[in-house]
């Protein structure tokens, strides 16, 4: 029951998401909307950390499986892509170094500002 009540706060979020993307005319992802709106809520401690950490990783670890759909969807139409093949692999590698970078970057500066901010108490 806990498992449920979990996912139940993420996909309210979800859907208020989806609610706020039909509602507001800017060219936002709904899913950003509601990944903001949770973020801020876990940030102000209107939902605690704990009521949503088990569901949250477990969708973290089945998440690579939902990549394999479009990839099947792209080996089945290898014949349309064949020409573009190797700027797809170019482009998939630099997005995902560009990724890992910046996101190395920004926990670094993360750190780095939580020590000084930790050493300034």
């Amino acid at each position: 029951m806990k498992y449920l009540k979990q996912l139940a706060i993420i996909f309210l979020f979800s859907f208020i998401g989806d609610a706020l993307n039909v509602l507001l005319p800017l060219p936002v992802p709904a899913s950003m909307y509601g990944l903001i709106l949770l973020f801020i809520c876990l940030c102000i401690g209107i939902i605690k950390l704990e009521q949503i950490q088990e569901a949250a990783g477990y969708l973290l670890l089945i998440m690579p499986i939902t990549f394999l759909s479009p990839n099947v969807g792209i080996i089945e139409s290898y014949l349309q892509v064949k020409g573009s093949i190797l700027a797809l692999v170019v482009i998939a590698l630099f997005s995902t170094a560009l990724v890992m970078t910046v996101t190395g970057r920004t926990a670094q500066f993360l750190i780095r500002h939580r020590a000084r901010k930790g050493k300034q108490k």
